[in-house]
């Protein structure tokens, strides 16, 4: 789980907070649970009334009184998750930071991809009405306690402040590139920090060092009490403070080490620009900030990156033509009113007009944006793998689909190879062959079940194993004695498949072996990292991230998630609590039983252990089909 602060602007209103953490305006459709701590008032409503007047009494705080934390959690922990364990996980946020006894509201929402907990703390001490004083360090004392409470109540460890490093950037960078699918120019100066502190090495001025800096597409500059590096001709958004890239950027030590701070050197002529340059020794950026996609570089991914960059330079072109008309249009206008006035018409009269001609020139700007927005309805570079993998056709959903999901992929794929090698410190791998098995075995080799191979313990003599040592360095095993990797159907795209599955609901129903609909009305979209979300019409939710399937904790979303997994896995497949994941089989071209569900929509899902006979496609023979074959979580 991830906590984090929502910072605000300006005061909150914590009654406005409050009721949005029990979502009163939607009567409670996005709310699991909600609940109230500190208060004297039993009801929820009261309560909120009870911190307001709280607040109001402290008139000396003059910041916001109002501190809003919202708790993110993994779907493979749902089923974990009980009213009582989000009351815990609470508290001890609270105790971290210092506002155990202090009021708070409290609402678990589930309209996201991932179940989250608000909570709203009154800062106001409720009986020495002064201000909380210890929020410092919040971030980190809320990493620690996220960890802690993982541990406690068996949900998955997420990597926390202790798992960045030194190169991480900062929580508005983060929220941009998971936003955009873009990188961030924070990121850009992190990747280039080891080159401009080489080349900084040796400067001794701050024109030298500017010319470093401007080798990668960078400047440096005052900002506030500090210096800030900013992208050459980019937004003031894209900067990091210089002490974040390093602390030998700081303003006390460049200070010390150039002097007062120096602006670079201006070349005074264009036409000159190529002389003064060659003669200051300045050249043109090696590298400079660009925004690129974050996520691996693959085939697709610069494929769709491109039509991508196409489709923007579009995009961009028709906003600014339709600019360019409006602005043209309101030019006319003013000229007909200069006219108007001129022939001496009343000034009531021009007024009504002018009011007439700028609505009908504001709906016209409007109507035309509204189409171009249509015809480009994203705008940026994951709203557009987003939307390529909603509406594009078969073969380009899946590449969408594949770039979405291949950070998360990959990032997973790093962690348990890291997983492994930590595991697997200590250990000497040696080649054994089957037939001296025992031979190893009695001179103290041990067999790893996860790697399927054969190693020495640390604490071992290496040289009982000399003959059956692995010459070759490292821990992967060979490619060759991997088990081929399960590849499902990629033919159906998501919608398609749920068509599919809705049509076969519908023969279920009319033939009467199914009471009720469960993806009849549903609704379906795309988040950022790929996952298909799945609203159901009774309210549960099904979650498709790839390779493993998330539902909610209702009896309807576990059969409807059953029902998808069995379209889109087949057989191959695993239920642990509220995740069902695909089981890697020894079969390359295994594809999605699609028949079985057709059998079921024949005959009634539940009807189909009771069938004497089932005819077999592939050996075209007839087998007897036992109760037993049934799956499991199906009535008998």
């Amino acid at each position: 789980m991830i906590a984090k602060r929502v910072h605000s602007r300006g005061k909150r209103n914590f009654g406005d907070l409050a009721r949005y953490c029990r979502d009163a305006d939607h009567a409670g459709e996005k709310c699991l649970v909600s609940w109230h701590a500190g208060c004297w008032a039993e009801e929820y409503d009261l309560a909120i009334a009870e911190i307001e007047a709280t607040q109001e009494i402290n008139s000396r705080a003059k910041s916001d009184k109002t501190y809003h934390l919202i708790i993110s959690f993994r779907p493979e922990d749902e089923a974990r998750l009980t009213p009582d364990a989000f009351k815990a996980i609470e508290e001890h946020c609270a105790a971290a930071l210092g506002l155990s006894e202090h009021q708070r509201c409290c609402g678990v929402h589930k309209n996201t991809n991932n179940l989250h907990l608000h909570i709203a703390y009154n800062l106001i001490h409720p009986e020495k009405l002064t201000m909380a004083t210890s929020l410092k360090g919040d971030f980190f004392k809320l990493s620690e306690a996220c960890r802690a409470m993982e541990i406690k109540l068996g949900l998955v460890v997420d990597n926390g402040m202790e798992a960045r490093g030194d190169k991480h950037i900062v929580q508005r960078a983060e929220a941009m590139e998971a936003h955009s699918g873009e990188q961030s120019f924070q990121s850009f100066a992190l990747n280039k920090k080891e080159a401009v502190l080489a080349a900084l090495a040796d400067a001794q001025d701050w024109q030298t060092a500017h010319r470093v800096f401007a080798q990668y597409g960078m400047e440096i500059r005052p900002q506030g009490n500090g210096f800030a590096i900013f992208s050459q001709g980019g937004k003031d958004q894209e900067s990091i403070k210089a002490s974040a890239l390093d602390r030998s950027l700081s303003k006390s030590k460049l200070v010390k080490r150039f002097g007062e701070y120096v602006k670079p050197e201006r070349q005074a002529e264009k036409s000159q620009a190529g002389v003064q340059g060659k003669a200051q020794g300045m050249a043109p950026p090696a590298e400079k900030y660009e925004r690129k996609p974050i996520q691996p570089k693959s085939l697709e991914r610069d494929r769709l990156w491109q039509e991508f960059q196409a489709l923007s330079a579009l995009r961009k072109a028709a906003i600014e033509a339709e600019k360019a008309r409006n602005k043209e249009a309101f030019g006319q206008l003013k000229v007909q009113w200069a006219r108007g006035q001129e022939m001496g018409a009343r000034l009531s009269m021009m007024r009504h007009i002018q009011k007439q001609d700028v609505a009908k020139a504001k709906a016209e700007n409007q109507k035309r944006m509204a189409e171009i927005r249509g015809q480009y309805p994203y705008h940026n570079w994951n709203g557009f793998l987003q939307y390529r993998a909603e509406y594009g056709n078969p073969a380009q959903a899946k590449a969408a689909l594949s770039v979405l999901r291949s950070r998360e992929e990959k990032a997973t794929a790093v962690a348990i190879t890291a997983k492994t090698a930590a595991k697997a410190k200590g250990k000497t791998w040696l080649n054994v062959p089957y037939a001296a098995r025992d031979v190893a075995k009695e001179v103290g080799a041990r067999w790893d079940r996860a790697e399927k191979r054969w190693y020495a313990p640390s604490d071992a003599d290496l040289g009982k194993f000399a003959a059956s040592m692995n010459e070759a360095k490292g821990t992967e095993k060979p490619v060759a004695s991997q088990p081929p990797k399960y590849i499902p159907d990629g033919k159906l795209t998501p919608s398609a498949r749920i068509e599919r599955l809705q049509v076969q609901e519908s023969q279920r129903i009319a033939a009467e072996a199914q009471d009720k609909p469960l993806f009849a009305g549903c609704k379906q979209r795309i988040d950022n990292r790929g996952v298909v979300i799945i609203t159901l019409a009774s309210g549960g939710m099904i979650r498709d991230a790839g390779a493993k399937i998330h539902f909610s904790k209702d009896s309807q979303a576990q059969e409807a998630a059953s029902l998808y997994a069995l379209a889109k896995f087949g057989k191959h497949c695993k239920q642990e609590g509220t995740t069902i994941r695909r089981l890697d089989g020894n079969r390359p071209d295994t594809k999605p039983n699609i028949g079985i569900l057709r059998e079921s929509a024949r005959n009634g899902l539940r009807q189909v252990s009771e069938l004497p006979l089932v005819l077999d496609r592939k050996k075209q023979n007839t087998e007897l089909l036992l109760p037993a074959h049934a799956q499991p979580d199906l009535e008998r």
